[in-house]
């Protein structure tokens, strides 16, 4: 029976630490109020950091999306999860009703 060997992609290596840690970008980029967008983690928590006022960082909804965007970047958590954080994050001031 043969032996099936896998072949490598040279690439592979360079793409993995592209798309990886703080580089991972989003499925689709996270649109802002203002019109601007978020294409990858490093964008969203600098976002978090610039955008919020600082009277607002320990609300629940900032800080869950620091600690997802966090979690994806430095430990691979789900991407899905850092954009509902930042979703959330973004529209924290929405209507509380619409829940």
């Amino acid at each position: 029976m043969p032996t099936l060997t896998r072949r490598r992609d040279p690439d592979a290596r360079r793409m993995s630490a592209r798309n990886s840690g703080w580089k991972r970008r989003f499925d689709e980029p996270i649109v802002l109020p203002g019109g601007g967008k978020l294409f990858m983690l490093k964008h969203a928590i600098a976002w978090l950091a610039k955008e919020i006022p600082q009277s607002e960082h320990g609300m629940k909804e900032v800080q869950t999306a620091a600690r997802c965007v966090t979690e994806a970047a430095e430990n691979g958590a789900p991407m899905q999860f850092a954009r509902i954080g930042m979703m959330k994050a973004i529209n924290r001031h929405g209507n509380q009703g619409d829940r």
